[in-house]
């Protein structure tokens, strides 16, 4: 189940091209779940990301094995944490645009939701590319 879900609203992709989605999942099943990736409406790249402190800052990157949640508990994606990562965007995300989302298990399951983009003007972050 998927509640509080929203994307940070960027209306000039010359400056960035990619965005973060946020919300509450929470898995309902009796078992754990692993999200491994995603596809989303607006762009053709989907990263699921960490934030963490690396040269005395905090920056973004992939995350290995993607996000476990276990049978009744609920992971919160967040600004300056855990999120996915709408990347490679080829047309802005304006304030009320929607995004709609599949995130895919390692079990084989598909969750998908729209977020709508809002203004958000926190978490200073960095992108951090890497093979894992």
């Amino acid at each position: 189940m998927v509640s509080d879900q929203w994307a940070k609203a960027i209306p000039d992709i010359a400056a960035a091209k990619m965005t973060g989605v946020f919300g509450k999942l929470k898995n309902t099943t009796d078992k754990p779940i692993t999200i491994v990736s995603g596809t989303n409406s607006v762009s053709s790249l989907t990263e699921l990301h960490e934030t963490v402190m690396m040269d005395g800052s905090m920056k973004m990157r992939p995350v290995a094995g993607g996000f476990t949640i276990e049978p009744g508990q609920t992971r919160e994606f967040k600004p300056g944490s855990d999120h996915v990562m709408v990347m490679q965007m080829t047309k802005p995300l304006k304030v009320g645009d929607e995004v709609t989302l599949t995130l895919k298990t390692k079990e084989g399951q598909t969750i998908e939701f729209t977020a709508i983009a809002r203004a958000f003007t926190g978490a200073n972050e960095t992108y951090v590319s890497h093979t894992m």
